[in-house]
């Protein structure tokens, strides 16, 4: 199957529309018109997980994390980015990313998540102006539990070791905010809409701070294990075209002592 139509039939369930326009998403390296048989799932491009998808023999990569994210002015050796995309093109490896789409969409990241958690009730809390189907963070209700047991959910549901926590322990929740990757400035407006605490990653301190005197409570749970889900959700999507896909093995690159 030619990539062209492994990316329309793609996109029929993540739209490039659904992305922030800072965003970019999409064909970032390769022939559109290249016949694609399998193809390598991942959270980010790197040099490992370039190499395994080289190994694995994969055609084309599908991550969430754009490789290309701001202007590139040349394309060496000098540069990692540079390194990789010439890599990728030595092996005929093409490479496409879903990025925000993914994450806001109807089936996407934070959509996935909220099942995962069995939120009820469950809304967007930055809903897309254009988009009434999409946007950015979900807030919905669980049965009331403690913070620390809704917390060892997290690591249990995340398959993460530990959390970081602002909060009283013993609190007792019920309306959870959900924001994947790094979405700590949800934390206000899923104040406003009444959650208990907002599930996130990448939690600044002074940002945890404001958040603290605002009483949310806060569950941040990395960037990569919030976000890891993604290679399943691009899978499924792409399963259903007779693909063969390979899964990245890439670890969290953050470890505990």
């Amino acid at each position: 199957m030619k990539l062209a139509e492994i990316i329309a039939r793609f996109e029929e369930t993540f739209p490039k529309k659904y992305a922030y326009e800072w965003d970019n998403v999409g064909l970032l390296c390769g022939d559109a018109q290249q016949e694609v048989r399998r193809v390598f799932v991942t959270l980010d491009v790197t040099r490992q997980t370039l190499q395994e998808a080289i190994l694995q023999k994969a055609d084309c990569i599908f991550s969430h994390h754009p490789l290309i994210f701001s202007g590139l002015k040349k394309i060496t050796t000098d540069s990692v980015i540079g390194e990789l995309l010439l890599l990728a093109i030595q092996n005929g490896i093409s490479i496409y990313a879903a990025h925000t789409n993914l994450d806001v969409a109807p089936k996407g990241i934070n959509a996935v998540l909220a099942e995962a958690f069995s939120l009820c009730d469950v809304s967007f809390i930055e809903p897309n102006p254009e988009f009434a189907e999409a946007g950015l963070g979900v807030i919905g209700t669980v049965e009331p539990v403690s913070l620390t047991d809704f917390c060892n959910r997290v690591k249990m549901v995340l398959s993460t070791p530990f959390v970081r926590v602002c909060g009283n322990g013993g609190a007792i929740i019920s309306r959870v905010a959900i924001g994947s990757g790094s979405c700590s400035d949800l934390a206000s407006a899923a104040k406003r809409m009444g959650a208990d605490v907002i599930l996130t990653g990448d939690f600044k301190y002074h940002d945890a701070l404001d958040s603290v005197q605002e009483e949310i409570a806060i569950i941040d749970a990395g960037h990569f294990p919030t976000e890891e889900i993604s290679k399943k959700i691009i899978a499924d999507c792409l399963k259903p075209l007779g693909l063969e896909i390979v899964y990245s093995s890439q670890k969290d690159v953050f470890s505990v002592l």
